[in-house]
């Protein structure tokens, strides 16, 4: 979706909600310069889709009446005309057995910061609360948004961080791996020991266990899924948070989650981070030791871990991903990618529908029905 003055390729337009909740996070609103503040309240009615299909009023931005240039106020009133006129053909169509009933959005720690050139780049944590009718489940997340402002006071691009901009935008950090490395004389060592995420001593060693099993209890799988639920939205601090210019968290936390339920870390040496038989968080500094094997955090390096011939087979795919069960994972490949995109975690599943949690963005039940569209190929997997 385009507005006045915006670049093509300014980012997707975001799906919720009514800024009728919005509340100032870390910033005060009366502090941020008039431009700043006309961005968020541009934002605020950016973010109205899902108020109109939900079929609901929208109220009047609580930041109207601040003082703003003319021309940032009529930047503004495309911002929202444009999302208007979206939201509404949506919701002239037939609701489907799924829809949005109730929406509910927070604007968190705003940050102004101010160019050479005196234009500004706003970034904003955009908290979203969205109630599916038919399930009665509570869907949130948090979708970082950046809005630039020229000197005029103009908005002239607005990129909203989703999934979709994820799937087009995300590049991985890690190294490409070498072909069946797990398979290398490097990857098979006589020096096994298991890793539990403490140091080891020089010279210490652990035996392996002498199985690792194929799948998780359903006890288990709850403990993951309750994981899952408490850091969704607020990472665990004992863990690194993966940005986005280091690859993105899902895996990070899916992984987190994965362990939380009952799969141990397997830790072969220091020279083992690359191998798809070796799966461990050590949190080590990263300048002088891997803080983790890529099958940590890595969504390609996960999957061939958990499936591959040469990994730890963690994981048994699926036929169909409504086959899924809370506790199971779900990746997939988006259009033109050659490795895997994304890592989810389910953890719900009302009337058949999978519901999933993920980081990057960070979300808490999504349902399936609701990712982004798009080619995509899918991995289902049971744990």
């Amino acid at each position: 979706m385009l507005f006045p003055g915006s670049p093509a390729n300014a980012g997707p337009s975001p799906t919720g909600t009514s800024p009728s909740a919005v509340k100032a996070g870390s910033a005060n609103m009366d502090d941020l310069p008039h431009k700043a503040a006309n961005s968020v309240a541009a934002m605020e009615k950016q973010v109205n889709i899902d108020a109109f299909i939900a079929k609901k009023d929208k109220p009047d931005s609580r930041l109207k009446g601040l003082p703003v240039k003319p021309a940032a106020q009529k930047s503004a009133d495309g911002v929202a005309a444009s999302a208007q006129e979206m939201a509404q053909s949506m919701a002239n169509g037939p609701k489907g057995a799924r829809f949005v009933d109730k929406v509910r959005v927070k604007v968190n720690d705003v940050a102004v910061k101010k160019q050479s050139n005196g234009s500004l780049v706003v970034t904003a944590q955009i908290e979203i609360s969205r109630h599916i009718a038919k399930d009665d489940v509570n869907w949130e997340g948090i979708i970082p948004h950046e809005i630039k402002i020229d000197a005029r006071g103009c908005i002239y691009g607005l990129v909203v961080k989703d999934r979709d901009y994820y799937d087009k935008h995300l590049v991985s950090y890690l190294p490409k791996p070498q072909k069946d490395a797990s398979n290398s004389p490097e990857g098979r060592r006589d020096d096994k020991s298991q890793y539990t995420g403490e140091k080891l001593a020089q010279g210490q060693q652990r035996k392996a266990p002498a199985v690792v099993p194929l799948t998780l209890t359903q006890k288990q799988k709850k403990k993951a899924v309750e994981y899952a639920r408490k850091y969704a939205k607020s990472p665990n601090r004992k863990y690194h948070y993966y940005k986005e210019n280091e690859g993105g968290d899902c895996t990070n936390f899916v992984s987190q989650a994965m362990e939380a339920g009952g799969w141990e870390q397997v830790y072969h040496s220091r020279f083992d981070y690359k191998d798809d038989n070796a799966w461990w968080y050590g949190g080590g500094l990263p300048f002088s030791y891997p803080r983790n094997s890529w099958t940590w955090s890595g969504a390609e390096n996960f999957f061939r871990m958990a499936n591959g011939s040469g990994g730890l087979k963690r994981t048994t795919l699926l036929n169909n991903f409504y086959e899924l069960q809370p506790g199971d994972i779900l990746q997939y490949k988006a259009k033109g990618a050659t490795e895997m995109t994304h890592t989810m975690i389910v953890t719900k599943v009302e009337n058949g529908e999978p519901y999933l949690s993920y980081h990057t963005d960070d979300q808490i039940d999504q349902p399936l029905s609701s990712m982004p569209k798009g080619e995509k190929k899918w991995y289902p997997q049971r744990t």
